[in-house]
């Protein structure tokens, strides 16, 4: 990855186009990308990750002409955030860019859903120290360099619900294997 400038047509076909903008301004201290695209399905906005890099000491300027955020700081730092909602990719985006901020930083009202708790775990086996995983507070204590690692994501859970909801709908057995039943305490409710 050398780029710090995200291609407007890539970006603007997926919504998580987004979830590129921490790990870069994480790495470079700099990117410029378009607002995301993909689906349109109500409130969408990113002004839970904008803020929270502005808490993290960076800049952003939108670019309205031309259709460009621009984020970037020459050096981000520690901070104690609070999240305007608890928004999933605003979580995953704060914690990737602190990842690489040998400071702690504070997320409060974070997302807490199992693909966040995935990502806090990865970053725990590449050197990022983070507690309160599963909690609405995260505290990160950033690295100078992460190292590699191995790690299994887990189940989709929108993709075991839709397997619930097809065996219901058509009063079908299935069975479902490698889930979480503790991920899955309101479908099984």
């Amino acid at each position: 990855v050398e780029t710090r400038r995200l291609s407007p047509d890539l970006c603007r076909q997926v919504r998580a186009s987004i979830l590129l903008a921490g790990p870069m301004l994480g790495r470079f201290g700099q990117v410029e990308l378009p607002p995301p695209g993909g689906d349109v399905i109500g409130r969408r906005r990113i002004d839970t990750h904008l803020l929270a890099f502005e808490a993290m000491g960076a800049t952003v300027d939108v670019d309205a002409a031309n259709m460009q955020i621009v984020i970037q700081s020459r050096r981000l730092h520690g901070a104690d955030i609070m999240l305007d909602e608890a928004s999933v990719t605003g979580t995953e985006n704060a914690l990737m860019a602190a990842a690489l901020i040998p400071d702690t930083i504070t997320i409060r009202n974070a997302a807490s859903e199992p693909h966040v708790q995935n990502l806090c775990h990865m970053l725990a086996g590449m050197g990022v120290s983070i507690e309160g995983i599963a909690s609405n507070t995260l505290t990160v204590h950033g690295a100078r360099r992460l190292h590699g690692g191995e790690f299994t994501i887990g189940p989709d859970l929108l993709e075991i619900g839709s397997f619930l909801g097809l065996g219901a709908v058509t009063r079908g057995e299935l069975r479902i294997k490698d889930v979480s039943p503790s991920d899955l305490r309101m479908v099984l409710h």
